[in-house]
Protein backbone atom coordinates (compact mmCIF):
# COMPACT_ATOMS: atom_id res chain seq x y z
CA UNK A 1 0.00 0.00 0.00
CA UNK A 2 1.39 3.45 -1.04
CA UNK A 3 0.48 5.49 1.99
CA UNK A 4 0.77 3.17 5.13
CA UNK A 5 1.15 -0.27 5.70
CA UNK A 6 -1.69 -2.77 5.94
CA UNK A 7 -0.74 -2.78 9.58
CA UNK A 8 -0.88 0.97 10.39
CA UNK A 9 -3.99 0.79 8.63
CA UNK A 10 -5.54 -1.71 10.51
CA UNK A 11 -4.20 -0.33 13.80
CA UNK A 12 -6.44 3.01 12.49
CA UNK A 13 -9.61 1.74 11.62
CA UNK A 14 -9.38 0.20 15.09
CA UNK A 15 -8.91 3.02 17.01
CA UNK A 16 -11.51 5.06 15.95
CA UNK A 17 -14.98 4.39 18.00
CA UNK A 18 -16.76 4.85 14.45
CA UNK A 19 -14.71 1.84 12.45
CA UNK A 20 -13.84 -0.03 15.60
CA UNK A 21 -16.16 -2.98 14.45
CA UNK A 22 -15.54 -3.83 11.36
CA UNK A 23 -13.21 -6.54 10.58
CA UNK A 24 -9.35 -6.66 9.41
CA UNK A 25 -7.82 -9.55 7.73
CA UNK A 26 -4.35 -8.80 6.99
CA UNK A 27 -3.04 -10.98 3.83
CA UNK A 28 0.36 -10.36 3.83
CA UNK A 29 4.07 -11.64 2.71
CA UNK A 30 5.55 -10.32 6.26
CA UNK A 31 5.53 -13.47 7.68
CA UNK A 32 8.02 -13.65 10.66
CA UNK A 33 6.54 -14.36 14.20
CA UNK A 34 7.40 -10.52 15.00
CA UNK A 35 5.16 -9.04 11.94
CA UNK A 36 2.09 -11.50 12.67
CA UNK A 37 2.32 -10.43 16.42
CA UNK A 38 2.38 -6.83 15.34
CA UNK A 39 -0.47 -6.94 12.89
CA UNK A 40 -2.52 -9.15 15.56
CA UNK A 41 -1.22 -6.80 18.51
CA UNK A 42 -3.15 -3.57 16.11
CA UNK A 43 -6.86 -5.85 16.26
CA UNK A 44 -6.42 -7.47 13.08
CA UNK A 45 -9.15 -10.43 13.07
CA UNK A 46 -6.80 -12.51 11.10
CA UNK A 47 -3.19 -12.77 9.94
CA UNK A 48 -2.49 -14.54 6.74
CA UNK A 49 0.74 -14.89 4.80
CA UNK A 50 1.12 -15.19 1.35
CA UNK A 51 0.84 -17.36 -0.74
CA UNK A 52 -2.16 -18.64 1.01
CA UNK A 53 -4.95 -21.34 0.50
CA UNK A 54 -8.26 -20.30 -0.26
CA UNK A 55 -9.49 -22.75 1.95
CA UNK A 56 -8.00 -21.24 4.61
CA UNK A 57 -9.06 -17.94 3.41
CA UNK A 58 -12.82 -18.74 2.96
CA UNK A 59 -12.46 -20.46 6.61
CA UNK A 60 -10.88 -17.43 8.04
CA UNK A 61 -14.10 -15.18 6.96
CA UNK A 62 -16.36 -17.98 8.04
CA UNK A 63 -15.01 -18.28 11.32
CA UNK A 64 -14.85 -14.28 11.58
CA UNK A 65 -18.45 -14.13 10.59
CA UNK A 66 -19.62 -17.12 13.25
CA UNK A 67 -17.53 -15.14 15.63
CA UNK A 68 -19.75 -11.84 14.43
CA UNK A 69 -22.82 -13.88 14.82
CA UNK A 70 -22.25 -14.82 18.66
CA UNK A 71 -21.00 -10.98 19.63
CA UNK A 72 -24.06 -9.95 18.31
CA UNK A 73 -26.04 -12.08 20.32
CA UNK A 74 -23.81 -11.04 23.24
CA UNK A 75 -24.63 -7.49 23.18
CA UNK A 76 -28.06 -8.24 23.19
CA UNK A 77 -27.77 -9.26 26.06
CA UNK A 78 -26.41 -6.03 27.38
CA UNK A 79 -29.42 -4.51 25.70
CA UNK A 80 -31.64 -6.50 27.97
CA UNK A 81 -29.17 -5.57 31.12
CA UNK A 82 -27.68 -9.05 31.48
CA UNK A 83 -24.32 -9.08 29.71
CA UNK A 84 -21.18 -8.28 30.87
CA UNK A 85 -18.04 -7.63 28.73
CA UNK A 86 -16.05 -11.38 28.60
CA UNK A 87 -12.85 -11.45 30.78
CA UNK A 88 -11.62 -12.71 27.14
CA UNK A 89 -12.61 -9.64 25.09
CA UNK A 90 -10.07 -7.98 22.58
CA UNK A 91 -12.17 -5.42 21.62
CA UNK A 92 -13.53 -3.09 24.79
CA UNK A 93 -14.22 -0.30 22.55
CA UNK A 94 -17.48 -1.79 21.09
CA UNK A 95 -18.30 -3.06 24.71
CA UNK A 96 -18.15 -0.14 26.19
CA UNK A 97 -19.80 1.39 23.39
CA UNK A 98 -22.46 -0.67 23.85
CA UNK A 99 -22.90 -0.06 27.06
CA UNK A 100 -22.81 4.04 26.93
CA UNK A 101 -25.65 3.39 24.70
CA UNK A 102 -28.03 1.62 26.68
CA UNK A 103 -27.35 3.81 29.56
CA UNK A 104 -27.97 6.74 27.24
CA UNK A 105 -31.15 5.56 26.10
CA UNK A 106 -31.90 4.14 30.02
CA UNK A 107 -31.81 7.41 31.66
CA UNK A 108 -34.25 9.20 28.42
CA UNK A 109 -36.63 6.21 28.73
CA UNK A 110 -39.51 7.92 29.74
CA UNK A 111 -38.92 11.15 27.18
CA UNK A 112 -41.18 10.63 24.26
CA UNK A 113 -38.73 13.15 22.49
CA UNK A 114 -35.52 11.08 23.13
CA UNK A 115 -34.49 10.51 19.37
CA UNK A 116 -31.80 8.97 17.33
CA UNK A 117 -30.12 12.69 16.95
CA UNK A 118 -30.01 13.05 20.61
CA UNK A 119 -28.31 9.40 21.02
CA UNK A 120 -25.84 10.39 17.84
CA UNK A 121 -24.98 13.94 20.10
CA UNK A 122 -24.61 12.09 23.25
CA UNK A 123 -21.76 9.76 22.23
CA UNK A 124 -20.57 12.52 19.74
CA UNK A 125 -20.87 10.45 16.27
CA UNK A 126 -22.33 11.66 13.40
CA UNK A 127 -25.43 10.14 12.27
CA UNK A 128 -23.78 8.06 9.38
CA UNK A 129 -21.24 6.68 11.53
CA UNK A 130 -23.62 5.52 14.51
CA UNK A 131 -26.35 4.39 12.71
CA UNK A 132 -23.42 2.09 10.88
CA UNK A 133 -21.87 1.08 14.04
CA UNK A 134 -25.14 -0.02 15.73
CA UNK A 135 -26.52 -1.64 13.10
CA UNK A 136 -23.24 -3.72 12.60
CA UNK A 137 -22.51 -4.48 16.35
CA UNK A 138 -26.74 -5.54 16.49
CA UNK A 139 -28.25 -5.79 13.45
CA UNK A 140 -30.78 -2.57 14.46
CA UNK A 141 -31.04 0.63 12.81
CA UNK A 142 -30.98 3.02 16.08
CA UNK A 143 -34.90 3.91 15.87
CA UNK A 144 -35.40 0.38 15.94
CA UNK A 145 -32.63 -0.38 18.58
CA UNK A 146 -34.36 2.51 20.79
CA UNK A 147 -37.75 1.27 20.66
CA UNK A 148 -36.67 -2.34 21.15
CA UNK A 149 -35.28 -0.88 24.42
CA UNK A 150 -38.89 0.66 25.26
CA UNK A 151 -40.77 -1.85 24.56
CA UNK A 152 -38.65 -4.06 26.78
CA UNK A 153 -38.49 -1.74 29.92
CA UNK A 154 -42.63 -1.47 29.23
CA UNK A 155 -42.47 -5.11 29.68
CA UNK A 156 -40.42 -4.99 32.98
CA UNK A 157 -43.17 -2.60 34.28
CA UNK A 158 -45.72 -4.89 33.10
CA UNK A 159 -44.27 -7.61 35.34
CA UNK A 160 -43.45 -6.04 38.13
CA UNK A 161 -45.78 -2.77 39.16
CA UNK A 162 -50.00 -2.85 38.49
CA UNK A 163 -50.24 1.24 36.63
CA UNK A 164 -52.87 1.31 34.03
CA UNK A 165 -51.13 0.11 30.30
CA UNK A 166 -51.46 4.27 29.56
CA UNK A 167 -49.37 4.99 32.55
CA UNK A 168 -46.95 1.96 31.66
CA UNK A 169 -46.74 3.50 27.91
CA UNK A 170 -45.88 7.42 29.32
CA UNK A 171 -42.95 5.75 31.73
CA UNK A 172 -41.52 3.81 28.67
CA UNK A 173 -41.18 6.54 26.58
CA UNK A 174 -44.64 6.61 24.28
CA UNK A 175 -46.88 9.57 23.99
CA UNK A 176 -49.63 7.48 22.25
CA UNK A 177 -51.04 4.34 23.85
CA UNK A 178 -53.01 3.47 20.62
CA UNK A 179 -49.02 3.51 19.24
CA UNK A 180 -47.72 1.65 22.46
CA UNK A 181 -49.94 -1.55 21.98
CA UNK A 182 -49.60 -1.83 18.20
CA UNK A 183 -46.03 -2.22 18.29
CA UNK A 184 -46.13 -3.95 21.49
CA UNK A 185 -48.58 -6.50 20.26
CA UNK A 186 -46.27 -6.78 16.94
CA UNK A 187 -42.66 -7.16 19.44
CA UNK A 188 -44.56 -9.81 21.82
CA UNK A 189 -47.39 -11.12 19.98
CA UNK A 190 -49.76 -10.06 22.51
CA UNK A 191 -51.57 -7.11 23.61
CA UNK A 192 -49.80 -5.20 26.70
CA UNK A 193 -52.84 -6.58 28.99
CA UNK A 194 -52.50 -10.20 27.68
CA UNK A 195 -48.83 -10.12 28.10
CA UNK A 196 -49.40 -9.06 32.20
CA UNK A 197 -51.88 -11.65 32.64
CA UNK A 198 -49.56 -14.55 30.81
CA UNK A 199 -46.87 -13.37 32.99
CA UNK A 200 -48.92 -13.59 36.12
CA UNK A 201 -50.24 -16.69 35.32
Amino acid sequence: MPEMGGDELCASVKSDIETSHIPVMLLTALGDEKDMLEGLENGADAYITKPFSINVLRANIRNILANRALLRRAYAGLEDGVGQVPPDCHNTRDWKFMASVRECVMKNIDNPGFCVDMLCGMQNMSRTGFFNKLKALTGHAPADYIRSMRLQYAAQLLREKDCSITEISDDSGFSDVRYFREVFRKYYGMSPSEYRNSMRG
